[in-house]
């Protein structure tokens, strides 16, 4: 019945249209399983009506397919991993395996199961249907962050980024690693070198690698293994010892959470450098990088690992190639000047083709200038240090407080730049008597008042004179005290210190004025008039020396006291120009 102006009438006396959507009404609910409680009361409210109940029907339709699905697909999964579980736990009993074993074994799987594995490239099948030039595309996109984590790589992308394209595509592969996984264990063969992009490595060294008679026989003895292991982050390289030259790993790398690394693959890698100048500079790269590997022993540098090679820094490496190697890498560093750096373009340009001037990138892009040099660190047997305290030319004497020190020539070895450093700067003073028991490599960065700062890599020499051996150089009278005076108040006015107390200073550090200094020439010129003053001091002393203008200060007073070097009489005090001088205050 239906309501019409307050009188009840039937079904059968309403419109024909209404009769009809009052039955569709009925069926709707019928199907839909819903309720008729609410009447409408007209054919218009009757259809709406009936359209709301249709879509509730469509809706409650898909939530319950949509839940459906969900719940088998669970059961399905669940039931995929415990099937595995219960595999893995009936093949751990029948090969009776312990029950420590047992329990790491199911706990890591039970773990791994738990975690949904990253896409690899192999499973995402819509890839293959890219072209091949945009596949190349987005394969050196994902990789690119990572090369130029390395200075070498990102001056290979400035140089030609269509090869670097190649290389991507056919020498580098993306690897997920999940808790615990494995890389590489020791005493397998390095194929690749490894650029972690995410995550955190774990390195264990496990083996010494001891190199004889220049890389023709290999030994190998166990030393540090089951230590902890040594924590990579993400940006770094491991094993590029693999790239250039023929490595064997000596420690094992796994991962310590979810990973992502890149593997570069060595003899691919080479295969794609079809362009000459990046082809040229690998190998040079390569022999450089061998050479340091080789020189890489006791009691020199410690053992090559996967992680580092002393001394095989990029800016070392670049200082010792060819100086047109130097020129290309130089020039190529130009074309990245900020626009602030650009104003010293030509001056750089001039310096770099005149062979004065090594230029890189650094891993972030930056213009440096790279210098690369040898200082020897002689301890005496009472711990003192033999270092510079002045010079001297026709002016007069010129305080300063170093290690003796060199530039590397190119395709020098630290031992032969160490050799050239006693042969040039010592002459016969320490000839045949010293010997080299460690390097330490030292790396900063300074801007030495330029536009462009500057890389210095310096390679010092530990060194202690051979048994039974001493500076056996002969000696000259002291200045008169008058003329001390005078050649002090020189120095103080060529040193540009003030404030200098002496009665302070030699109350600081008593007796120093009365050592020994040694002057040899500073070239090997005859009759330059210029010389090197070279003395005993204390660490102590040493810091002073070099700390500012006291220490200067101090330095010229020392040096107020020595006769000459060019002004020893000949006789029986006199010594050739090539002979040391030894000045007894």
């Amino acid at each position: 019945a239906v309501h019409v102006r307050g009188e009840r009438l039937a079904l059968l006396d309403a419109g024909l249209a209404y009769q009809y959507s009052v039955s569709l009404h009925w069926a709707i609910s019928q199907v839909s399983l819903s309720s008729i409680d609410t009447m409408p009361t007209n054919t218009a409210e009757r259809l709406v009506f009936v359209f709301a109940t249709m879509l509730g029907f469509l809706f409650g339709s898909m939530l319950i397919s949509l839940l459906s699905a969900g719940i088998i697909e669970l059961q399905i999964s669940k039931r995929d991993k415990v099937v595995k579980v219960r595999t893995l736990r009936r093949y751990l009993l029948e090969n009776e395996a312990t029950s420590a074993i047992a329990r790491a074994v199911m706990k890591q799987v039970e773990q791994r199961l738990s975690i949904q594995d990253k896409l690899e490239e192999s499973d995402v099948l819509a890839l293959s249907m890219l072209s091949r030039t945009l596949r190349k595309e987005l394969r050196f996109d994902l990789s690119r962050p990572c090369l130029q984590q390395h200075p070498l790589f990102r001056l290979w992308i400035s140089l030609d980024e269509t090869c670097m394209k190649r290389i991507s595509d056919q020498a580098i592969e993306a690897r997920h690693l999940r808790a615990k996984d494995e890389v590489f264990i020791a005493g397998t063969d390095g194929v690749a070198a490894f650029v972690l992009s995410r995550g955190l490595l774990s390195y264990t060294q496990e083996f010494t690698q001891t190199v004889v008679a220049a890389a023709t026989t290999t030994s190998w003895t166990c030393e540090g293994a089951g230590k902890e292991g040594v924590t990579v982050s993400a940006g770094h390289w491991i094993s590029e010892a693999a790239l250039w030259v023929e490595w064997t790993h000596t420690g094992r790398l796994e991962s310590v959470v979810e990973s992502r690394i890149l593997a570069i693959d060595a003899e691919r890698m080479f295969r794609q450098l079809f362009h000459p100048a990046i082809k040229a500079m690998a190998v040079e790269y390569a022999e450089q990088f061998h050479r340091r590997t080789v020189d890489a022993m006791p009691p020199l540098f410690p053992y090559p690992s996967d992680l580092a090679v002393p001394g095989a820094s990029f800016c070392a490496l670049v200082c010792s190639m060819s100086r047109a190697m130097q020129q290309l890498i130089g020039l190529q560093a130009l074309q990245h000047l900020t626009a602030w750096e650009s104003q010293a373009r030509a001056k750089l340009e001039r310096e770099i083709n005149g062979g004065t001037t090594t230029l890189v990138m650094n891993s972030e892009g930056s213009v440096r200038r790279a210098v690369s040099l040898v200082a020897l660190r002689l301890v005496g047997p009472t711990g003192d240090l033999l270092v510079q305290v002045g010079s001297f030319d026709v002016s007069g004497y010129e305080p300063c407080c170093q290690l003796p020190w060199t530039l590397r020539e190119a395709s020098e070895t630290v031992g032969e730049s160490h050799e050239r450093v006693v042969a040039t700067k010592l002459g016969h003073l320490l000839a045949d008597k010293t010997e080299v028991y460690d390097v330490t490599e030292e790396i900063s960065e300074k801007r030495f008042q330029r536009i462009i700062p500057t890389w210095t890599v310096r390679m010092v020499c530990s060194a202690r004179l051979k048994a039974d051996r001493v500076i056996d150089a002969p000696s000259v009278p002291h200045r008169a005290s008058g003329d001390a005076s005078t050649a002090f108040r020189k120095g103080l006015s060529r040193s540009g210190s003030v404030g200098f107390s002496r009665q302070g200073t030699l109350q600081e550090f008593q007796g120093y004025q009365h050592r020994s200094v040694w002057a040899v020439p500073a070239t090997a010129e005859a009759g330059s008039g210029a010389w090197e003053c070279y003395a005993w001091v204390t660490p102590e002393e040493f810091s002073f020396f070099s700390s500012g203008s006291k220490g200067e200060a101090a330095l010229a007073h020392w040096l107020s006291l020595l006769d000459p070097p060019g002004a020893i009489p000949e006789g029986d005090n006199f010594t050739p120009p090539d002979r040391a001088l030894q000045v007894v205050i």
